[in-house]
């Protein structure tokens, strides 16, 4: 079965949202068996596309953020949205190695993912930043971690880097332990846009601009269409509701258009898509139920 994983697919209930524009996923949708799902950010990546997230011990990651405060809102920035070169990763964790004295030790992973090492067991039970814009709220964190974000969030609130990069400084940092590991689905291929391929032992491809250069992919490398994964990270960083509407309309054309027309002709036998609210499936031969009425996608649910 071909699995279709879109982290933050599905938008808040409350949102209001312009005209969505998905023919081809409302036809999907029409003969699709949609179940509710309980999933977390963070068990998407880690059943289809994470399984190699252990650190070693005293090592904890810390996440690069940008951090804006209002009255009544935390608004958050992951740094996979903030554009952060390898130099101003390499500047900072320098700066910060110096500001703790060998008290703690920062080591860029990726420009957006850095690691800390220090030099007591680490055990926080700390949301881990899949999950970071379902718990914005840190009340119950120990102290030694409140701390250490605090003293961080100050270095670097004032460091010149930031001086350039208003309103999208880097001025907070998100510490958290690598989760515990879970059992991963197993596939054939990962087609994917994330950057968190280093942390997975998956045959891991780039995921291509359309869905016939991820079939013609699978013909070149031999690889079974229906048993592979397209783990995409289109909707993370999607922003307001006018990008969102855009985006989905041209995911709606350029993979959800051809993915129906596969199932239509048989190519594709079984296809499931999944994010965290629902997961709906549908077979190449669940478009002969003319009697279904066509329904008509609204971002939020299935």
């Amino acid at each position: 079965m071909l699995n279709i994983i879109l982290p933050h697919f599905l938008r808040d209930p409350d949102e209001r949202l312009p005209k969505i524009h998905t023919p081809a996923f409302n036809q999907i949708l029409r003969f699709a068996r949609v179940q509710a799902a309980l999933y977390s950010t963070a068990d998407l990546y880690q059943t289809y596309l994470c399984n190699q997230l252990t650190l070693p011990e005293y090592c904890a990651y810390a996440s690069p953020l940008s951090q804006q405060v209002g009255m009544n809102n935390i608004v958050v920035q992951h740094g996979s949205s903030l554009d952060i070169t390898p130099n101003e990763a390499q500047i900072l964790c320098a700066g910060l190695n110096q500001f703790y004295g060998g008290d703690a030790q920062f080591t860029p992973i990726r420009p957006d993912l850095w690691q800390i090492k220090l030099s007591q067991l680490i055990d926080w039970k700390i949301e881990n930043i899949f999950n970071l814009h379902q718990i914005l709220n840190p009340d119950n964190a120990p102290n030694d971690w409140l701390q250490l974000s605090t003293e961080a969030q100050m270095w670097l609130h004032s460091h010149p880097i930031n001086q350039n990069r208003k309103p999208c400084s880097i001025n907070a940092l998100w510490f958290w332990n690598a989760p515990a590991d879970k059992a991963y689905h197993a596939s054939a291929a990962v087609a994917t846009d994330s950057a968190w391929t280093s942390h997975s032992s998956l045959n891991i491809q780039p995921l291509p601009d359309d869905f016939q250069g991820w079939r013609l992919a699978c013909e070149n490398h031999k690889i079974d269409l229906n048993e592979t994964v397209i783990f995409s990270e289109k909707f993370v960083n999607v922003g307001n509701a006018w990008t969102y509407a855009d985006t989905l309309a041209q995911w709606d054309a350029q993979f959800f258009a051809p993915v129906w027309a596969d199932l239509c002709s048989g190519s594709l036998k079984n296809v499931r898509i999944v994010c965290e609210k629902n997961t709906l499936t549908v077979s190449s031969q669940a478009r002969f139920a003319f009697w279904k009425r066509l329904k008509s996608f609204d971002g939020k649910q299935f």
